[in-house]
């Protein structure tokens, strides 16, 4: 049996427990809410630079596919495509963007849904490298860019006819509300993920992401989203996002247009 100094000394211990495990669990929270304040903001500022190293880049290829696409050249030929001399200015013409592009590489095509490529690995060609078809899934990036009502898309594809896999820039030829075709270049995707998308920060996973949520870009290229949008032929804006677990923050307008081949 205790006595009356050892019943007080286990009420003081019995009162000091109970006092400190509130007192623990509010500490334990403040360390949760500091740490949770300094991370979001962390990974805000994380995407913030990503963001901008990003829209460069983007911003400059889209600038040069739309003035590519804009050019009077460009709508000359197009509007007439059995004028072959309108057809060997344009890809004179298309030869001086080409050097400006970051792949060095181009595309354009027209209302009849030929397809013409050329980049720095072989030389200018004239001809088209196939036909696009309204009942093929890897074509369906065409016929969607060219119903939609916006100016331009930006997608992920893998090319089954070109065996490539790039960011596409699609750009609407428009002769007043008439579409003549479709202008546009890509960057490698690899290449692009390397330059702007890899980190070594642990617990920091850049995305990009588009307004209904499906993955543009993402380091583990399993998550990538090809040709999410295809089907709806409409752009999105997408988000540059950088956080441990979930997307944050929103960019610049872009969309989605061309599907994965089967």
């Amino acid at each position: 049996m205790l006595g009356l100094r050892g019943k007080s000394l286990v009420a003081l211990l019995l009162s000091c427990a109970l006092a400190l495990i509130p007192a623990a669990f509010i500490a334990w929270q403040g360390v949760e809410t500091v740490r949770n304040h300094f991370g979001l903001a962390y990974a805000r500022n994380h995407t913030l630079l990503h963001r901008e190293q990003i829209f460069a880049p983007v911003s400059r290829e889209l600038a040069l596919a739309s003035r590519l696409a804009n050019s009077v050249v460009t709508r000359r030929w197009l509007s007439n495509l059995d004028d072959a001399a309108a057809r060997d200015l344009f890809f004179e013409e298309a030869e001086g963007y080409r050097a400006d592009l970051r792949d060095h590489s181009y595309f354009v095509a027209d209302s009849q849904g030929h397809y013409y490529y050329n980049d720095s690995k072989a030389p200018v060609s004239t001809t088209p490298r196939y036909t696009t078809a309204p009942d093929k899934v890897s074509d369906n990036w065409y016929y969607a860019t060219m119903r939609s009502p916006d100016a331009y898309n930006i997608n992920v594809e893998l090319s089954a006819q070109l065996k490539i896999t790039n960011v596409w820039f699609n750009v609407a030829v428009q002769d007043g509300g008439r579409r003549l075709g479709v202008v546009g270049t890509g960057l490698n995707l690899s290449k692009f993920l390397n330059d702007f998308l890899a980190t070594n920060e642990s617990g920091v996973t850049p995305i990009i992401i588009d307004r209904n949520g499906a993955i543009q870009a993402h380091p583990d290229t399993r998550r990538i989203a090809y040709g999410s949008v295809s089907e709806k032929a409409t752009g999105s804006p997408c988000c540059s996002a950088t956080a441990s677990h979930s997307p944050l923050s929103c960019s610049r307008r872009c969309g989605s247009a061309r599907s994965p081949y089967p």
